[in-house]
Protein backbone atom coordinates (compact mmCIF):
# COMPACT_ATOMS: atom_id res chain seq x y z
CA UNK A 1 0.00 0.00 0.00
CA UNK A 2 2.72 2.62 0.75
CA UNK A 3 4.42 1.62 -2.25
CA UNK A 4 0.88 2.69 -4.40
CA UNK A 5 1.01 6.29 -2.04
CA UNK A 6 4.60 7.07 -3.21
CA UNK A 7 3.53 5.98 -6.91
CA UNK A 8 0.31 8.58 -7.14
CA UNK A 9 2.60 11.20 -5.16
CA UNK A 10 5.04 11.13 -8.06
CA UNK A 11 2.41 10.93 -11.00
CA UNK A 12 0.79 14.06 -8.86
CA UNK A 13 4.18 15.62 -9.11
CA UNK A 14 4.50 15.19 -12.59
CA UNK A 15 1.33 16.32 -13.66
CA UNK A 16 1.46 19.57 -11.60
CA UNK A 17 5.29 20.38 -13.08
CA UNK A 18 3.76 20.08 -16.70
CA UNK A 19 0.61 21.69 -15.76
CA UNK A 20 2.66 24.72 -14.09
CA UNK A 21 4.71 24.90 -17.51
CA UNK A 22 2.29 25.70 -19.42
CA UNK A 23 0.54 28.37 -17.35
CA UNK A 24 1.08 31.57 -18.45
CA UNK A 25 0.69 32.47 -14.74
CA UNK A 26 3.23 31.12 -13.69
CA UNK A 27 6.42 33.61 -14.33
CA UNK A 28 9.67 32.36 -16.41
CA UNK A 29 12.72 32.24 -14.40
CA UNK A 30 15.69 34.18 -17.14
CA UNK A 31 18.55 32.11 -17.44
CA UNK A 32 20.43 34.71 -15.52
CA UNK A 33 18.82 33.44 -12.32
CA UNK A 34 18.81 29.66 -12.84
CA UNK A 35 19.85 28.20 -16.47
CA UNK A 36 17.96 25.13 -18.27
CA UNK A 37 19.27 24.06 -21.32
CA UNK A 38 19.40 20.57 -23.21
CA UNK A 39 22.38 19.61 -23.16
CA UNK A 40 24.29 19.38 -26.63
CA UNK A 41 24.28 21.34 -29.65
CA UNK A 42 21.16 22.48 -30.58
CA UNK A 43 20.64 22.93 -34.60
CA UNK A 44 19.26 26.97 -35.54
CA UNK A 45 16.30 25.39 -36.71
CA UNK A 46 13.46 27.55 -35.61
CA UNK A 47 11.01 24.21 -35.29
CA UNK A 48 13.11 22.34 -32.23
CA UNK A 49 14.12 26.28 -30.61
CA UNK A 50 10.22 26.32 -30.32
CA UNK A 51 10.27 22.96 -29.02
CA UNK A 52 12.94 23.89 -26.29
CA UNK A 53 10.97 26.93 -25.40
CA UNK A 54 7.52 24.62 -25.14
CA UNK A 55 9.67 22.44 -22.56
CA UNK A 56 10.21 25.31 -20.29
CA UNK A 57 14.19 25.71 -21.43
CA UNK A 58 15.22 29.15 -20.74
CA UNK A 59 18.53 28.72 -22.89
CA UNK A 60 18.60 26.82 -26.40
CA UNK A 61 21.49 25.17 -25.48
CA UNK A 62 25.16 25.40 -27.17
CA UNK A 63 24.44 27.31 -30.86
CA UNK A 64 26.80 28.97 -33.77
CA UNK A 65 27.23 32.39 -34.03
CA UNK A 66 25.33 31.66 -37.03
CA UNK A 67 22.09 30.67 -35.15
CA UNK A 68 21.64 33.60 -32.60
CA UNK A 69 19.01 35.35 -34.98
CA UNK A 70 16.89 32.02 -34.55
CA UNK A 71 17.25 31.56 -30.86
CA UNK A 72 16.50 35.41 -30.41
CA UNK A 73 13.44 35.01 -32.32
CA UNK A 74 12.82 32.19 -30.25
CA UNK A 75 12.71 34.66 -27.10
CA UNK A 76 15.18 32.15 -25.56
CA UNK A 77 19.33 33.07 -25.14
CA UNK A 78 22.30 30.25 -26.04
CA UNK A 79 25.80 29.76 -24.87
CA UNK A 80 27.79 30.26 -28.40
CA UNK A 81 30.05 28.05 -29.35
CA UNK A 82 32.88 29.44 -31.96
CA UNK A 83 35.41 26.71 -32.98
CA UNK A 84 37.52 30.09 -33.58
CA UNK A 85 37.74 31.32 -30.04
CA UNK A 86 38.02 27.82 -28.53
CA UNK A 87 41.71 26.70 -27.48
CA UNK A 88 42.54 22.86 -26.31
CA UNK A 89 44.78 22.08 -23.62
CA UNK A 90 47.60 20.18 -26.23
CA UNK A 91 47.42 24.01 -27.43
CA UNK A 92 47.71 25.47 -24.52
CA UNK A 93 50.13 23.39 -23.34
CA UNK A 94 49.03 22.87 -19.73
CA UNK A 95 51.76 21.43 -16.90
CA UNK A 96 50.59 17.73 -15.75
CA UNK A 97 49.49 19.63 -12.48
CA UNK A 98 46.69 21.31 -14.21
CA UNK A 99 45.85 18.18 -16.08
CA UNK A 100 41.93 17.67 -15.84
CA UNK A 101 43.28 14.25 -14.95
CA UNK A 102 45.20 15.37 -11.93
CA UNK A 103 42.97 16.25 -9.47
CA UNK A 104 43.47 19.58 -7.29
CA UNK A 105 45.92 19.76 -4.30
CA UNK A 106 45.04 21.63 -1.71
CA UNK A 107 41.76 23.77 -1.52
Amino acid sequence: MKRHAYVLLIVLLFCTTAAAQNDPGVPEVPPEQFALLPWGWTPPDPAVLQEIKQAGFNLAGFISPEGLDAVAAARLKAIVIDPSTSVSDAVVDLPATCSPKTPPRGG
